[in-house]
């Protein structure tokens, strides 16, 4: 495994959004992107992946959220054709602006990206490559193994060279949502009430 990360680039961001807001990039138009037909088996295998390490904590499944998928391929979409790697796109749109022009309602998100290069080299997955590296990465797993998510969206862009991944966490914006939490993970969250619920999110990672 560590012989074959020397054939191709990998590259990892993430971050977390606490309550939340722009707009949506342009529709891809590059020429050499595959259709959404064609990378929507690489998003499931990806969503699978992401399960399966959750799993592997016995933390509960994550649903599958489409308009999630949306944002998350039009970002990666976004990275590629403009050849940028970031989550704030060229005109400053970040994840939670464009979570909220596709209307998504929200209180909490999270969003990974990776960008593999596989340098010709056909004989690796690179959704596997990404997935693994982003759980190698702590910031990145954090996202991953959250108990607070309970959605997530998963986004591909590719030319079958080049890789863009983007994975957008969420928590729902609903008043019945916090009941549904059981402990260890959501017990008596507010026992101060100056606290707000970033704060309250923060108490219950330490």
């Amino acid at each position: 495994m560590r012989r074959s990360l020397l054939l191709f680039t990998v590259l990892l961001f993430s971050i977390l959004y606490p309550i939340g807001c722009g707009i949506n990039p342009t529709e891809s138009s590059g020429e050499d992107l595959w259709s959404r037909f064609q990378v929507e088996p690489l998003e499931e295998q990806m969503f699978n992946l992401i399960n399966s390490d959750r799993a592997s904590y016995s933390l509960p499944a994550l649903i599958h959220d489409t308009d999630l998928q949306e944002v998350a391929a039009a970002h990666s979409e976004d990275m590629y054709i403009r050849e940028f790697f970031n989550h704030e796109n060229p005109d400053g749109d970040s994840v939670t602006q464009r979570c909220n022009d596709a209307g998504i309602e929200w209180s909490i998100l999270g969003e990974n990206i990776a960008f593999v290069n596989l340098n010709g080299n056909d004989s690796v997955d690179p959704v596997v490559m990404a997935e693994d590296s982003l759980m190698g990465s702590p910031s990145h797993r954090d996202n991953i193994l959250s108990p607070l998510f309970t959605h997530v969206g998963v986004g591909i862009a590719t030319d079958g060279e080049k890789y863009y991944f983007t994975q957008v966490f969420m928590v729902p914006r609903s008043r019945d949502y916090f009941s549904t939490l059981e402990s260890p993970y959501w017990e008596t969250p507010w026992t101060i009430s100056e606290e707000s619920f970033y704060e309250v999110w923060q108490r219950l990672q330490r």
